[in-house]
């Protein structure tokens, strides 16, 4: 299993990025491979500067406007909260009950989670489209490697565990 340690996770990725670039090197050459492997390099390149105490350009926030102080983790647990209705209406549950039962699970009204769907869509609605067959994908593959359905309570328990993680995030600062 992994570390979680920023140090170690930089450690993990720089293996893996090292043994890509290998791979690319022992690849036939293509400007593909080339692209690539400039990639892999700019990022490993990043990894250093990260360890010196430097923010290279690769891994500096974008300019966007923020909300609160860690915004990138609000969005990905709205996202989890959209994608566990798609996993219900995948279920046979009706639109408006799934907003209803993930709205309950996060402490918040349906209506509050279709605004986030809406307020997602409009500012990226691949991530949204994504994150929704990704959940949904879990939720078939576990069915399929286990031979048994998840059901509507596992998935409202594990919503209703990301809905206290981002009720915690938003007290501490505010929200």
């Amino acid at each position: 299993m992994l570390k979680t340690s920023a140090t170690t996770l930089r450690e993990n990725l720089r293996s893996f990025l090292e043994s890509s670039l290998l791979g690319l090197e022992l690849a036939e050459p293509s400007t593909h491979a080339v692209e690539l492997e400039r990639l892999l390099c700019a990022a490993l390149e990043g990894l250093d500067a990260l360890d010196d105490g430097e923010t290279p350009p690769l891994f500096s926030p974008a300019r966007a406007k923020r909300r609160g102080s860690r915004p990138s983790e609000v969005t990905r647990l709205q996202l989890k909260a959209v994608a566990y209705v798609a996993v219900l209406r995948k279920m046979g549950i009706s639109a408006e009950k799934a907003f209803s039962l993930i709205g309950d699970a996060y402490g918040r009204s349906g209506d509050a989670i279709k605004a986030w769907r809406k307020k997602l869509r409009k500012e990226t609605l691949t991530r949204v489209r994504q994150a929704e067959w990704e959940m949904v994908a879990v939720y078939q593959t576990a069915r399929t490697l286990f031979n048994k359905p998840s059901t509507i309570e596992g998935v409202l328990l594990r919503a209703k565990t990301d809905g206290q993680a981002l009720k915690k995030l938003q007290s501490k600062k505010g929200h």
